[in-house]
């Protein structure tokens, strides 16, 4: 049994910093993090992290292999200043900006990137006999992520998540938050709400 953190939109680390706090009495063997942002990658890659196996993802979870537009968002209260964010992400057209960002702050459809089906990476790279501790903080993208993983069975692979929900973000509706904790709870799935 390995056992694994995978962190779906990890930005400058903090998810990684606090989860890997709040679960120090698990050694993880494996470290994943995905990161679309090209300039928060940056930042990923020169990081320093207190597991020996972390390996950095220039791509976005998604529930395709596709690429994708990325809006970014510049973040002037982060202790790295820059387009760093945390609003960025790839709903192109279906993204609504929270009335917190000045408009000044959002550079919509900026960089091109790549897309991961997660669900079929995690059932190429692991079993429901690992351990994992996932992360979603994906500004929107977590419901297609949950769904296709749903589908897929996939989310009987996961232990431990940890959600950052972002309805507010998008165009059209969703499925309400308790559907997925209704799931997280029939496949025995520890729940924490991230931020």
């Amino acid at each position: 049994m390995k056992k694994i953190y995978i962190d779906c939109g990890g930005n400058l680390g903090q998810g990684y910093d606090q989860i890997t706090e709040k679960f120090s009495d698990i050694d993880f063997d494996q470290v994943h993090i995905f990161e679309p942002n090209p300039e928060t990658c940056k930042f990923l890659s020169n990081k320093e992290y207190k597991h020996d196996d972390v390996k950095i993802y220039q791509k976005a979870a998604y529930d395709k292999n596709v690429t994708k537009m990325l809006t970014v968002e510049f973040d002037p209260t982060e202790g790295v200043q820059g387009w760093v964010g945390g609003a960025t992400n790839i709903l192109e057209d279906n993204f609504v900006k929270p009335h917190y960002i000045a408009d000044k702050y959002i550079k919509p459809n900026d960089v091109q990137v790549d897309c991961m089906d997660f669900s079929k990476w995690l059932s190429d790279n692991f079993s429901a006999d690992d351990f994992i501790v996932l992360k979603l903080d994906c500004e929107g993208c977590e419901y297609e992520i949950l769904d296709k993983m749903i589908l897929e069975k996939t989310i009987e692979y996961v232990d431990q998540i940890i959600v950052e929900w972002h309805n507010h973000m998008r165009n059209d509706p969703v499925k309400p938050i308790g559907y997925y904790l209704e799931k997280f709870k029939q496949y025995d799935i520890g729940y924490t709400q991230w931020y």
